[in-house]
């Protein structure tokens, strides 16, 4: 799936998260791609952890939390109820 095509399915806001020290054989720059998806998608936010691996949310659990809360409550705000 191409990023337009991936753009132009996503109705939500969207939090990412990745680790600098991420491997994925499938790409060379993994926060390079997560970024440009991110780009792509209106409302996305993307946090890329420094010195941490694919799992952020064990390296840095209290961080991850924080910012998981905050998106959250972002989205809260903008959320629109339709009758």
């Amino acid at each position: 799936m191409s990023l337009n095509q991936v753009n132009s399915i996503v109705e939500a806001s969207m939090q990412m998260l990745s680790g600098n020290n991420t491997i994925d054989l499938a790409t060379d720059d993994v926060q390079t791609s997560i970024k440009a998806l991110s780009d792509s998608i209106p409302d996305a936010e993307y946090y890329c952890f420094q010195q941490c691996g694919h799992l952020p949310f064990i390296e840095y659990p209290e961080k991850v939390t924080n910012i998981v809360l905050d998106f959250i409550s972002k989205a809260n705000t903008q959320i629109e109820i339709k009758r």
